[in-house]
């Protein structure tokens, strides 16, 4: 029986119709309404919408909801703007959803076509920016978003397409989940959340109608229709209702600001329902929604499952908590819980319900869930769609029901090697250059090397097959490349292939061969020029199998028989395409191409078994996993699909045992603008986005010496080394105007800020030319050309000269060198050795030409901010402790220097006197790690640029993939 509260929801006779028709799911012109009604009522109506859908969803008798069925507005078949409208899978008030050809990058899409009539609306916007902040979230349990515009007067969002089925209709088929399997989808349900709350949004409608299992397992959180940003847009003016009432949390019923907390408390509802049926807050109406809500009624888990076990009853309760503040801190943290229950629960729930599914999803229809319902209402639309195989290639030739994914906990600061080839090891190097070994099954680790010089580096390790040796790079104090391996205990340390005293060359070891006897690695040299051979861990004679003079392999592979390598490389000098080669691993014959063609195709590395080659192409439209089966040097059939996208990635190793190790990159970073007082007198302004465009993000910010534009970076390609994977931007601040600076020259622009030269006419950057050379490279700000090149490695810290006729760096975070442009004769400026320091992770010279400000750890561990003068005075202003501290850049007038301190999050940018004294807060929080790239000050010293956010890194393993 209804509450009083619900028999007096009643609307003005003129409002009548209008509630009808919502009822009827005719399509409502809200712009209209919300001109002419009370804005109360008009909140009313509006969830009034959400409510019909709601019911709809859990009544409806099949996996798709749709409005009455009428003709589609476009018939399937034509062509609408770069994709085939092949055929309408759903149709919803506002829109229908095509499954669609991208004939650009010849793939499947599942597109989302808003009628003409609501393309006209402001909602049409909202889609359009909708769409934006999707694609600004990578990551694997989050859908991809292409692309969002508007073309011939209907406005479109387009995606990957998934195969797959929803928790909902998993919910009505199968029934209950086991505390088991809704703890594995709860893990990857907080992962998405991590993501997009790390780019600085909220999803704001997580529920089962948006959550997909697709058939390989991986668990997609769809929809974003009521995301928004979260520091850029304000969302805590009045009440938020956005997303499905049940899956609300509580303060948003009372007025209160969505946060991150908010969907924690919609995925603790997931969870609840998942094992139960239930919700913990239930009601037939809106109005008993709120009214149980204010009165406190709310249903246990453990009243409406009490079967389920403590330790899952108990992760879900906290995430349900009516005050925000008790909930988890952040989705990771619930993550983490999550994590904790799962060891402690039986496993066979698990894998009997697996079973099940596996078995039907094999005739399955597929569903894809997208949004059609306009302004902040969002109404999630279920929609079916068909089956075909990945454009571009063949169907799968494996079973990828059976494909099983799971994420890594890496060791803090971990820079990870190649595991052992029977999957039980992996090394790492920590923060401060040390080599590792971590034991995957205990999460146990062990200390190999320790260094007898703060200015020894270590990274590029490799396991043994058996585990017992570990092959690395070493760098020497003097900075000179060495290829060494060490006994897993840390014994017996030993030089296999010495430095070379030509161009400065680094070896990497790639892969260890299965009987131990050889060590593939690459040599890449300052020049650009590298080659692949093979050494023996003895050391002795090397085998050179070939040589690079611009362009070098991405990755290579010994065949388990140990007589052929594979290996990628670009298609040709310009290409960002790469081709597979094959070469002898004794050197008897040249290497000869494996598989060529319009794809890029790379990474490879053979099966266990040496009957196939796996690889990452571009083939289905997406870098997905492919199989191309061999005998011996020979390519014996077709390649084939048999992992979807994997996203950017690059590979680790494939064990013996058939489990795929790979780090991917996930997480996205933006570049904001702020205003901000250094006299303290006002508060740090509102921070602004400072580019809407569609990619993978942008980073490195840099104003002009002028003040009227910003430089940056814009982040894309679809693996993290490929050609022209990131470009330069020009922003004109007055006017928001970006122009993409084309660089032929460079076939890579790093992350890394730009630097502009005292008369804004040019750039340093750090990238590679077209040779593969490393160093930083001078570009013309109009024309892209390249001025100069100095090679000088890797080097993140960087600046002109005040005169423009050198630049100033930091090499091996030890030494501050001048090299001179034109001569390349290099001065000593400030060796960290001679003052006392272990180290220098930053710097920056004083607009006075007084010298420069760093960062460094001096020898007792503690960190500090010191000024080294021109008269050779160095002077500590700081030393709180032993967390690490990030000089930023000075103040205009030279008087104040700022920093941040690193391990905050969000990290504080503080200001300081010069001279000394205590820190002091400017009040701009920074979500991000400023430690990669600067805060860059307004010549005025008025406002800020900065990078939120950053591009992560996880280790993941992709097991049960490959044919049996």
């Amino acid at each position: 029986m209804q509450t009083q509260a619900a028999d007096d929801q009643q609307f003005p006779p003129d409002l009548e119709a209008i509630a009808a028709a919502i009822l009827d799911g005719t399509p409502i012109d809200w712009k209209q309404i919300s001109q002419d009604t009370d804005p109360e009522l008009v909140q009313q109506l509006r969830v009034l919408a959400d409510l019909v859908t709601l019911h709809k969803s859990l009544s409806s008798d099949s996996d798709v909801t749709v409005t009455e069925t009428r003709p589609p507005e476009l018939a399937a078949g034509p062509q609408w703007g770069p994709l085939k409208l092949l055929e309408v899978i759903g149709e919803g008030a506002f829109g229908q959803v095509f499954r669609a050809w991208d004939t650009r990058l010849d793939r499947e899409v599942a597109l989302k076509l808003m009628h003409a009539q609501s393309a006209a609306s402001d909602d049409a916007e909202a889609s359009i920016h909708e769409g934006r902040l999707l694609a600004r979230v990578r990551h694997p349990n989050i859908v991809t978003v292409y692309g969002a515009e508007r073309i011939d007067g209907r406005v479109g969002i387009w995606t990957e397409f998934i195969r797959g089925r929803t928790l909902a209709y998993l919910m009505k088929e199968h029934g209950r989940f086991s505390a088991h399997e809704a703890t594995a989808i709860g893990i990857d349900l907080c992962r998405a959340l991590s993501a997009v709350h790390a780019a600085g949004l909220l999803h704001r409608d997580v529920k089962p109608q948006n959550v997909m299992r697709e058939q390989g397992g991986r668990i997609v959180l769809m929809d974003f229709g009521a995301g928004k940003e979260r520091r850029v847009t304000p969302f805590d003016s009045g009440t938020d209702l956005a997303g499905t009432p049940l899956y609300t949390a509580p303060e948003l019923w009372r007025g209160g600001p969505a946060t991150p907390q908010s969907d924690i408390y919609s995925v603790g509802v997931v969870l609840f329902y998942l094992v139960s049926g239930a919700f913990p807050v239930q009601g037939a109406s809106i109005a008993e929604i709120q009214e149980a809500h204010h009165a406190g009624r709310r249903r246990l888990l453990r009243d409406a499952r009490p079967d389920a076990p403590d330790s899952f009853i108990d992760v879900v309760e906290r995430a349900l908590e009516p005050d925000p503040s008790r909930r988890y801190e952040s989705a990771g943290a619930f993550e983490a819980a999550l994590k904790r229950a799962q060891h402690a629960l039986a496993p066979s729930a698990w894998r009997r319900r697996i079973l099940i599914i596996g078995g039907v999803t094999a005739a399955a229809v597929i569903v894809v869930a997208l949004t059609f319902a306009p302004g902040p209402a969002r109404i999630g639309q279920l929609l079916r769609a068909g089956f075909g195989s990945p454009g571009g290639g063949n169907a799968p030739a494996v079973d990828v029901t059976s494909t099983s994914v799971r994420q890594l906990k890496l060791p803090p600061f971990s820079l990870m090697g190649r595991p052992s080839r029977d999957g039980r090891f992996l090394p790492y190097v920590d923060f401060d250059g040390q080599l590792w070994i971590w034991e995957i099954a205990t999460g146990q680790s062990h200390q190999v090397t320790k260094k007898g010089d703060p200015r020894e580096w270590t990274w590029g390790s490799l396991m043994a097959p058996d585990g017992s040796r570990v092959a690395y790079t070493f760098v020497r104090p003097d900075g000179v490349y060495e290829l060494r391996v060490v006994e897993s205990d840390g014994r017996w340390s030993r030089v296999i292939l010495p430095g070379e005293t030509g161009p400065a060359a680094e070896p990497v070891p790639l892969e260890w061969s299965r009987d131990g006897q050889q060590i593939l690695y690459r040599l890449s040299r300052e020049n650009g020029s590298s080659e692949l051979a093979l050494v023996a861990p003895e050391g002795g004679a090397r085998v050179t199998l070939a040589s690079f003079r611009k362009g070098t392999p991405k990755h290579a592979s010994i065949s388990p028989d140990g007589r052929f390598v594979v290996y990628d490389l670009p298609a040709s000098d310009h290409a960002a395409e790469r081709d597979l080669m094959i070469v002898p691993s004794d050197g008897s014959s040249a290497p000869k191409p494996l598989l060529t063609g319009p794809f890029n195709d790379q990474l490879p590395t053979w099966t266990p078994h040496g009957n196939g080659i796996f690889f990452a192409s571009d083939r289905s439209g997406q870098m997905s996993g492919w199989l191309l089966p061999m005998s011996e040097d020979k390519v014996v059939g077709e390649a084939t699909f048999v992992a979807r996208n994997l996203g950017r990635l690059w590979p680790l190793g494939l064990t013996d045992t058939g489990t795929y190790f790979y780090g991917l990159q996930v997480g996205a970073a933006e570049v904001y603008t702020a205003t901000i007082d250094l006299t303290g007198a006002t508060p740090a302004g509102a921070s602004v986005r400072i580019s809407q465009s569609v990619t993978l993000g942008h980073m490195g910010p840099a104003w002009s010496p002028d003040g009227r534009s910003i430089a940056y970076v814009a982040l894309k390609g679809q693996t993290t080394q490929d050609r022209d994977s990131n470009t330069l931007v020009i922003q004109d601040v007055a006017s928001g105007t970006a122009r993409h600076l084309d660089t032929p020259a460079l076939s890579h622009v790093g992350i890394v800020a730009p630097r502009w030269s005292p008369d804004g006419r040019q750039l340093l950057v750090r990238g590679r030319d077209i040779t593969n050379r490393a160093g930083l490279y001078v570009v013309d700000v109009q024309t892209g050309a390249l001025a100069a090149a100095l090679p000088v490695g890797n080097t993140n810290r960087y600046y002109w000269s005040p005169d423009a006729r050198a630049i100033v760096y930091l090499h091996a975070l030890t030494t501050i060198l001048s090299r001179s442009i034109g001569t390349e004769r290099e001065t000593v400026l400030f060796d960290a050795a001679a003052h006392d320091l272990l180290r220098v992770i930053s710097f920056g010279p004083s607009p006075d030409g007084d010298g420069f400000a760093l960062s460094a750890m001096k020898k007792n561990q503690r960190w500090a901010l010191l000024v080294y003068r021109s008269s050779g005075v160095l002077q500590e202003i700081y030393s709180p402790d032993k967390t690490p501290m990030v000089f930023q850049g000075w103040t205009p007038d030279a008087q104040q220097i700022l920093f941040t301190v690193v391990g905050q999050q969000p990290q504080r940018l503080l200001r300081i006197n010069a001279a000394g004294g205590e820190p002091v807060d400017t009040g701009l929080a920074i979500h991000g790690f400023t430690e990669v790239n600067f805060v860059s000050l307004s010549p005025d010293g008025t406002r800020v640029a900065y990078t939120a956010g950053q591009p992560g890194v996880e280790i993941w393993m992709m097991e049960k993939f490959l044919p049996r």
